[in-house]
């Protein structure tokens, strides 16, 4: 298993696709790979397509959101790492160091031991925040529905009717 390292912070695994600990979909690896292959170098849009995509009809939407993808995942904010060519295509610079995982004895090299805890992918706790806030708002409506209104107070005591009670009737002569 080949795995390299981009820029000497990113350690790519092609076989897992991941990224350090960002899992990729295969195809967004197949483009990362096209572009480390062709770094340096202008690769057209309509090449990526080809090659990556193979002729597939939404490859140009599929790839924009793949270069974006994987600009977030390179943490290429100021885009120095996946240039754009406007109206041509794409230019990767960083450099590519190739680490070639050897066994020895049985076991992987220490370098891919340590791996194993960031191959898992980033867990997404947005589905907590939501289950947070829908716990909170149902506290909330229960607690408003919970507050007795003055509308729903009880009458006086022993007159559940409203009728007047024995001592509030006017007395025959």
């Amino acid at each position: 298993m080949v795995t390299y390292k981009v820029n000497n912070t990113f350690l790519v695994i092609p076989d897992k696709n991941v990224i350090n600990n960002v899992r990729l979909e295969p195809r967004i690896m197949k483009l990362l790979l096209y572009m480390m292959e062709n770094r340096g170098k202008v690769i057209s849009r309509e090449e990526i397509i080809n090659t990556v995509w193979e002729g597939y009809p939404g490859g140009d939407e599929g790839m924009n959101q793949a270069v974006s993808y994987l600009r977030k995942a390179l943490n290429d904010w100021d885009r120095t790492l996946i240039e754009t060519i406007p109206k041509t295509g794409y230019v990767f610079h960083a450099t590519v160091e190739p680490i070639l995982a050897v066994e020895n004895s049985g076991q992987k090299l220490a370098d891919e031991h340590s791996l194993k805890s960031s191959e898992r992918p980033k867990k997404n706790f947005s589905y907590l925040y939501y289950c947070l806030l829908l716990i909170v708002v149902v506290l909330i409506i229960f607690w408003i529905l919970g507050k007795p209104s003055a509308s729903l107070a009880p009458a006086a005591p022993g007159n559940d009717a409203g009728l007047p009670t024995p001592q509030q009737a006017p007395k025959a002569p």
